[in-house]
């Protein structure tokens, strides 16, 4: 996921006055965090393990060359999945907690 952001919108908490926010922000790293931990944490892949490479997943920035790099770094994985989403086929990763029967 990237996001788009060059005064740290995406990543503070508004602060708030009596008026209103007098800093606007949404702190959205935990929320993501939790909801996309939630599909691939399993005994094999422990929560700590799936913190660590969301990391990796998340890339908060306005530099163009950053976002380039990183959306060709995962144009291959990307197109697998949206190949198997148009076949209607589910996905092949066995941690999904959603592949499990």
């Amino acid at each position: 996921m990237i996001f788009f952001d060059g005064d740290d919108f995406w990543r503070t908490e508004a602060e708030m006055g009596p008026t209103g926010a007098n800093k606007p922000g949404i702190l959205v790293e935990p929320m993501i965090r939790h909801i996309l931990t939630y599909g691939i944490t399993s005994p094999a892949k422990p929560k700590d393990a799936v913190d660590a490479s969301l990391l990796q997943k998340l890339l908060f920035t306005t530099d163009h060359a950053a976002i380039i790099a990183a959306l060709r770094e995962h144009a291959e994985k990307a197109q697998n999945n949206l190949s198997y989403a148009l076949a209607a086929e589910p996905l092949k990763i066995a941690t999904l907690r959603m592949n499990r029967r």
